[in-house]
């Protein structure tokens, strides 16, 4: 909408009918271009996150997953890269980047599709090939979204790709598929593996019955410096409370968003 500088009820009223920007008289050539480029960014990254929701769908269906589990890592996510920004300022997060995290998580299991179905929900252990063909999902999901990437330039994408690569690593460098160690690996990825950690204990599975919360909140502390990145075990201790009520909130929907 254009606008006069002192017209600020006009403006009021058409940003509350659905104006999404505007700019006031006289108009200046490039304020209009930039605000235009602006608009042009907001609408590649909606269907950016209608892509995200899609291939997210198709990971679940295509692995069983109840999609309340990619609900729930979402939160998680969250919760963990927003205490990490009040609490570890060094890393660098914004509240943008925390939002990113947190929507790109639906994305970590995308590379299960390429996994055969027996392997998927077999129950009983798997043998040790079986195991090397599961494994095989963090690099196969990183290569579809890094093809994505290049595809689109978005930089969201290549968070995604980063965090469903990097998943599985450790922090003791015993993780796949790079063995990567430490700080080495991608923080997306070390908050991802926590989250996803959490939610697999306390779900349950073919091949498993659920944990208790406090079993499951052991387990986790204990894996500081060996799985998980102390820093990020730190904020779970300081959230693991908000874990709980996702968990109990969620454990029986079955929509994504």
């Amino acid at each position: 909408m254009l606008t006069i500088t002192d017209d600020k009820d006009s403006l009021l009223r058409a940003l509350a009918a659905g104006a999404d920007d505007f700019v006031t008289k006289p108009v200046l050539r490039e304020e209009l271009n930039l605000r235009l480029q602006s608009a042009i960014r907001l609408l590649r990254l909606e269907d950016h996150y209608k892509l995200v929701g899609a291939l997210a769908e198709l990971a679940a269906v295509r692995s069983g997953e109840e999609k309340s589990h990619f609900r729930r890592t979402k939160q998680y996510c969250f919760l963990l890269a927003d205490d990490l920004r009040q609490h570890q300022p060094q890393l660098g997060l914004s509240e943008q980047m925390v939002e990113d995290i947190s929507n790109a998580s639906v994305l970590h299991d995308i590379g299960i599709m390429n996994i055969p179905d027996g392997l998927l929900n077999k129950r009983g252990r798997l043998t040790a090939r079986e195991f090397e063909v599961v494994q095989e999902h963090a690099a196969a999901g990183g290569k579809i979204l890094k093809d994505l990437y290049e595809e689109t330039g978005s930089a969201y994408l290549l968070l995604a790709h980063e965090l469903a690569t990097t998943h599985h690593e450790r922090w003791n460098g015993s993780g796949y598929p790079q063995g990567m160690q430490g700080e080495n690996i991608p923080l997306v990825g070390r908050i991802m593996a926590l989250a996803d950690t959490y939610d697999a204990l306390r779900s349950r599975r073919p091949y498993k019955d659920p944990l208790p919360m406090e079993h499951t909140e052991g387990l986790i502390i204990a894996e500081s410096g060996k799985h998980f990145d102390p820093l990020l075990v730190e904020s779970f201790k300081r959230v693991k409370i908000e874990f709980a009520h996702i968990h109990n909130q969620l454990r029986n929907r079955t929509e994504l968003w």
